[in-house]
């Protein structure tokens, strides 16, 4: 026996992603994941990419039908209880204890036997099957089932056109009655896609071998003055930097056809461009602007989160922010606990005496639900130093010495669902997930681009480039618990 090949070794103190990748035993898949972990777990530069593509929430899509990228997951919605009125067909001399009266309803929802509650909560008996009209209703004999006075004020409210009634039990006599009916609801769909991505990174020369004046720390300790290693670093923490805003802001872009618009000039190849975070809870009315934060409103976020949830409870919310909306959580934690007269136990908390010395200054970062889970305030830096929050500081568009943007707050839902998978998924085409290759000429490669410098060309110009492709998106099977809140300066 024979042993081929070179046994490599890394006295690193730290076990990481670069020594797998020294020691190639892990693919560049794999290589992408646990960077965006190592390089975004300690800055929180990159939350989702963390959370999902750095975690292993990847659902990979086959691309279908040469090039679309849509998928689409089934929705399980609430049961549909209510139906609306579209007018009162008797007179109003009509509504009164025991009385029955005829009303159109936009659709037959209501079932024969069954109870119909009005908006007052006054319940009355449904005394027949919907009968169809030329308008598109249908007729309906509800009888009064209770002795109490009907007040001006039910009438108004019950039977005006539009008002939501609320379908209830059946109630039958004890002998000789008949049966009924049932109504049946099928799942929803919902559709996204991903999009592609491409970036490049070009020298000429011998850039590859370059040193500089500067030493630069290396991960097994040391020190090096070759420029490339320490470029390819920041080149890798910027594309990352890109890819995770997009998952936040993405817009998708097909049209009520199912037509992208957005053509490359150069191919005529469309571009997909799925829904980031932002337009998703956009499209489920998840999303709100505030000008003051109080704990008030904070509450009815919560509850709304919680009560929008069918299959089991939300599990595991993180709130995302900058460090502006963080004051103000604080600040409204703080108001409401004055209002409350709390003031000794925030001073015992705040004011801390150590010899000559005092320090004043605690703040809010947890709060209790009313489930009993904890809910942390987690600072993440996109929103206080990300693209968009550079380009804020430029423009001048802050607030309290922050960028406008470090005054979102994005509520998501990562709890596994119970088919076993993450609400929150990174997506991605099966086998295009990221790809890494090299376009060489005459230029020396460098050697983190992790390539052997062979005889091969591909260009006759003293040039090289390294290249990276790949796909992502964002999925969010229920994003009805999830929110997302803005600072809208008046």
């Amino acid at each position: 026996m024979r042993e081929i090949g070179t046994v490599k070794f890394d006295s690193n103190q730290y076990t990481d992603a670069n020594m797998l990748l020294n020691f190639d035993l892990i693919d560049p898949v794999k290589l992408n994941r646990n960077l965006t972990y190592l390089w975004g777990k300690d800055s929180d530069k990159y939350p989702l990419l963390t959370l999902t593509e750095g975690q292993g929430a990847v659902t990979t899509k086959v691309k279908l039908n040469g090039g679309d990228t849509q998928y689409t997951w089934e929705i399980a919605p609430r049961q549909r209880v209510t139906s609306r009125l579209k007018k009162l067909v008797s007179d109003k001399s009509a509504i009164q204890p025991y009385g029955t009266v005829e009303v159109e309803m936009e659709d037959n929802w209501f079932i024969y036997q069954h109870t119909a509650i009005a908006p007052s909560g006054m319940q009355w008996r449904i005394q027949n099957e919907g009968i169809a009209t030329s308008t598109g209703g249908y007729i309906y004999r509800f009888t009064n089932m209770s002795g109490a006075p009907i007040s001006a004020d039910a009438v108004a409210k019950d039977f005006i056109s539009g008002a939501i009634w609320a379908l209830g039990a059946s109630t039958i006599p004890g002998s000789k009655s008949d049966g009924n009916r049932s109504n049946n609801q099928s799942f929803s769909k919902a559709t996204n896609q991903y999009g592609y991505y491409r970036f490049s990174k070009e020298i000429a020369g011998n850039m590859g071998n370059k040193v500089v004046n500067i030493a630069f720390d290396t991960a097994s300790g040391g020190e090096r003055s070759l420029w490339m290693p320490y470029e390819m670093k920041m080149w890798e923490i910027m594309r990352r930097e890109m890819l995770e805003e997009d998952l936040w802001f993405s817009e998708y872009n097909r049209d009520s056809n199912g037509i992208i618009h957005l053509k490359d000039e150069k191919t005529g190849e469309a571009i997909p461009r799925g829904a980031g975070v932002l337009d998703i809870l956009k499209a489920v009315g998840n999303y709100e602007t505030y000008s003051v934060l109080t704990l008030n409103r904070f509450d009815r976020i919560i509850t709304r989160i919680f009560d929008n949830r069918i299959d089991s409870t939300v599990e595991e919310l993180v709130l995302y922010c900058g460090k502006g909306f963080a004051r103000m959580f604080n600040d409204a934690i703080y108001y409401d606990a004055r209002l409350k007269n709390y003031f000794v136990t925030l001073g015992d908390n705040e004011i801390k005496s150590d010899g000559e010395m005092m320090s004043y200054g605690k703040y809010f970062n947890r709060y209790k639900m009313f489930n009993g889970k904890i809910l942390t305030v987690k600072i993440v830096d996109m929103f206080d130093h990300g693209i968009r929050a550079r380009r804020d500081r430029e423009a001048g568009n802050m607030y309290q010495g922050l960028p406008i943007t470090s005054y979102s707050a994005v509520f998501l839902d990562h709890t596994m669902g119970s088919n076993g998978e993450r609400n929150i998924k990174f997506v991605c085409e099966e086998g295009r997930e990221y790809k890494v290759g090299v376009y060489k000429g005459m230029a020396e490669l460098p050697a983190s681009w992790g390539l052997a410098s062979g005889t091969q060309l591909s260009d006759t110009k003293d040039i090289a480039s390294y290249e990276v492709l790949g796909s992502q998106g964002i999925n969010i099977d229920n994003p009805t618990t999830s929110f997302w809140l803005d600072l809208a300066l008046n």
